[in-house]
């Protein structure tokens, strides 16, 4: 009823096939309801397409987390992906593929009838590692140890008291560690992005304390 549209009389079963699937999240809302304007004929979805993306009672469209896993599909597959405007950054970092992006519900609908695509671009310009290993003063031991273990890419575990300057010298590690490819980068940041919308590219390895 927001954007004027009256939806077909009597119950609306929706099937989200395969059934023995687990579901949950907001990313199917849009593909809901594009699904039931199609049916009074507000909308023709094209067949080729995948639709993710949040819709509030008012119409708007809102980003949703995981978007560059379903961005890098619709690339590889050559389909159109429908979704939500804030998302486009990590569509960006994909590359551009057929994309149809609103922030409303009723601009999106206007966009598909049109056939009018979205295309964007990203800078892969890679960041410079600020913290050196060299800064730090002192540590012979525990430097040599970093040195090792990540050109002969080990594991390492560092033990010690609160305060000696282990979290320290593992962001240090960065400084001597190479920075991720694309498809690295690719494969990090669409880790992150299932928890977290419209993450930057990472093209340095994560470091977590």
């Amino acid at each position: 009823y927001s954007i004027g549209a009256t939806p077909p009389g009597g119950k609306i079963i929706v099937n989200l096939s395969p059934a023995n699937v687990e579901k949950y999240g907001t990313h199917y809302d849009l593909g809901i309801c594009l699904c039931i304007l199609s049916i009074i004929k507000k909308v023709n979805i094209p067949n080729n397409c995948i639709v993710m993306g949040e819709v509030t009672l008012d119409g708007l469209i809102l980003p949703v987390n995981g978007m560059l896993l379903g961005a890098e599909y619709a690339m590889k597959n050559n389909k159109i992906l429908i979704g939500p405007m804030e998302n486009w950054q990590e569509i960006a970092i994909v590359g551009n593929g057929e994309n149809i992006l609103s922030n409303n519900l009723l601009n999106i609908c206007e966009k598909i009838n049109n056939k009018i695509f979205d295309m964007f671009t990203y800078n892969y310009d890679k960041p410079e590692v600020k913290f050196d290993l060299s800064h730090i003063y002192g540590q012979v031991t525990a430097k040599r140890a970093i040195v090792l273990a990540v050109t002969g890419k080990h594991h390492m575990m560092m033990i010690g008291s609160h305060g000696v300057g282990k979290s320290t010298l593992a962001k240090a590690a960065h400084s001597i560690n190479p920075l991720l490819t694309k498809e690295e980068s690719l494969r990090t940041t669409s880790i992150y992005n299932l928890i977290n919308p419209n993450v930057d590219l990472i093209h340095i390895p994560p470091f977590r304390s």
